[in-house]
């Protein structure tokens, strides 16, 4: 198949589309790789349908301009996948790579609502496109315990409860963490934003460069 690679970040509310033959790489970055992947099929979303799969990537790559102490989960670059079940089930194979960044104050599950009509739409013109919605890396710093419990039980109070008032979910309690606690993130900004984008289309796509 002809492969094209689509990519498109998105800062703030700022967004840039660009179309590439290389690797995006911040000047100066060490290109270092993932020395590990955990993928993990995502389900219950009734956008996905029957007809859209959908996963969630993880790579180990520490960042390479890191000199704080930092969470064990900063680590990671994290994404979800999005692909046609009856298309190729490599990267590689896929006609299009779509790659997308949320702004400032989002995460890669923003994008749950378009990803799916991407991907379905592509496929309806015969063309199998994969959606690939890459988490910041700062979105590390995250405490999902409360949401992802509250989805699990159908009730919001129970993320109310975790957040605000004390509560434990399994044997774990919301610690509140000041600036200081956060001042790692300071070191998160555009060279590893770019080095991350460059880690994550170098994986998929390793035969293309």
């Amino acid at each position: 198949m002809r492969r094209l690679v689509s990519a498109v970040v998105v800062v703030g509310v700022a967004a840039s589309v660009v179309l590439t033959a290389v690797p995006v790489v911040a000047q100066g970055a060490p290109a270092g790789v993932p020395d590990r992947e955990v993928v993990t099929p995502v389900s219950g979303d009734p956008a996905l349908g029957d007809d859209i799969e959908k996963t969630y990537v993880q790579l180990h790559y520490p960042s390479p301009y890191s000199t704080m102490a930092h969470p064990e989960q900063c680590d990671w670059i994290s994404y979800y996948r999005y692909r046609a079940k009856t298309g190729p089930a490599g990267t590689a194979d896929a006609d299009a790579v779509l790659t997308m960044q949320p702004g400032l104050y989002s995460g890669a599950a923003n994008l749950d609502a378009q990803a799916p009509q991407v991907v379905r739409k592509a496929a309806a013109q015969g063309k199998f496109v994969e959606y690939i919605a890459l988490d910041r890396r700062a979105n590390c710093a995250e405490d999902r315990t409360g949401w992802d419990a509250a989805a699990k039980a159908g009730d919001y109070h129970v993320a109310g409860d975790y957040y605000f008032r004390g509560s434990t979910i399994d044997g774990k309690q919301y610690h509140y963490e000041t600036p200081t606690d956060l001042s790692y993130i300071g070191e998160y900004g555009l060279a590893l934003a770019l080095d991350d984008w460059r880690a994550v289309i170098e994986h998929l796509l390793p035969t293309i460069w």
